[in-house]
């Protein structure tokens, strides 16, 4: 039997992200109404370098929970990294994921928590008439480091 949970963050693993973009790749039509959030925690270096990694192993499990509380079973979360994280919903959940790590953000636990977060759907006019799950993905990873940026710009005058 084949582990389909990550043990740390109870998300879906790596393995089971794989299984399903295959899925995605030799059934396009799903796409159509999929959107894909990537979601990476910001400054993990500096928390395990600064505050250790028990609180670095915080920051990811904090990360997971806050995306789990805005996703319920509206979707899939699955951990693809270290401290990155891809979502699959019916629809685009980036305002609500935000507006939830703001708040958990404000819950000070003695380390700055932070996460990047970037979506993407298909768009016909951009993809053509036959989505493709890659195209996808690299939308929202795009959108993510835009927003990373964004992040460490506003942060850089308090770290």
């Amino acid at each position: 039997v084949v582990a389909v949970t990550d043990s740390m963050t109870r998300a879906l693993n790596r393995n089971s992200y794989e299984m399903q973009i295959a899925h995605l790749e030799n059934y396009p039509a799903d796409c159509r109404k999929l959107w894909i959030t990537v979601c990476d925690v910001n400054f993990l270096k500096l928390i395990n370098d600064n505050y250790g990694h028990r609180k670095g192993d915080d920051a990811i499990i904090r990360c997971v929970d806050v995306i789990i509380s805005v996703i319920g079973k509206k979707g899939r979360v699955y951990r693809t990294g270290g401290d990155e994280f891809v979502c699959m919903t019916s629809s685009d959940i980036t305002d609500k994921l935000k507006e939830a790590i703001a708040l958990e953000a404000q819950n000070y636990k003695g380390y700055p928590f932070s996460v990047a977060v970037g979506a993407s759907c298909y768009h016909a006019a951009e993809d053509g008439s036959e989505p493709n799950i890659k195209v996808i993905l690299e939308r929202s990873d795009k959108e993510m480091y835009k927003d990373k940026d964004r992040i460490k710009k506003e942060m850089s005058g308090m770290m």
